[in-house]
């Protein structure tokens, strides 16, 4: 994918936007405007960015999800989708670039994201999305919505988190973009069986 999207170079950090994208513009101005921010706020996860990424892709439409940590390439995918919503404020950009780059340390240190260990993880990286939203004064809500987030993750249990949870919201989405039922059952079916050969 990245060698098929617009590459830039955005607070030296290699940022390329997919070719789904409607206004590639628009992402590396989101995306720019967020690295901003890190700068102008919070410096060192800017710095620890830099260590951890290989780079950032814009790529995926996807409604489950607005980005993840890609360990093997180690790169941090956010959604073409959210990324052209209106919604998409430079501050929960970047607070979306915090929260992977948690996973990425994390990751960096030997935590696997593993099933029945993606809670602690998740609250873990909603505390980094929290420390950085209150070193905005701009934005309050941000603060709100990160503590919001804790509370829900802390009590909402694994299964949300779960490779099952993921696999049904991933089949959902290509039933809702109009992919035939048998192919859907077909990728369903291909996917459980590569999985068990991996485990």
């Amino acid at each position: 994918m990245w060698r098929l999207s617009q590459v830039r170079l955005l607070h030296g950090i290699p940022t390329a936007v997919s070719l789904e994208a409607g206004d590639p513009r628009r992402c590396f101005d989101r995306l720019d405007e967020a690295l901003d921010l890190l700068e102008r706020y919070d410096p060192r996860t800017l710095d620890s960015i830099r260590e951890h990424f290989a780079g950032i892709i814009a790529f995926g439409r996807e409604p489950f999800r607005v980005a993840y940590w890609n360990n093997t390439a180690r790169l941090c995918v956010v959604t073409v989708r959210y990324l052209e919503s209106p919604g998409a404020s430079p501050e929960g950009v970047a607070s979306t670039l915090v929260h992977e780059n948690m996973h990425a340390t994390l990751r960096g240190l030997g935590t696997p994201y593993a099933d029945g260990r993606r809670a602690p993880i998740e609250v873990i990286c909603a505390m980094a999305e929290l420390a950085f939203a209150r070193r905005i004064p701009s934005n309050p809500k941000l603060a709100e919505l990160a503590e919001r987030r804790i509370d829900e993750w802390a009590t909402s249990g694994e299964s949300v988190w779960s490779d099952e949870a993921t696999r049904r919201a991933k089949l959902q989405y290509l039933r809702d973009v109009g992919m035939p039922g048998w192919f859907v059952t077909l990728l369903d079916r291909l996917g459980r069986v590569l999985s068990r050969r991996a485990a």
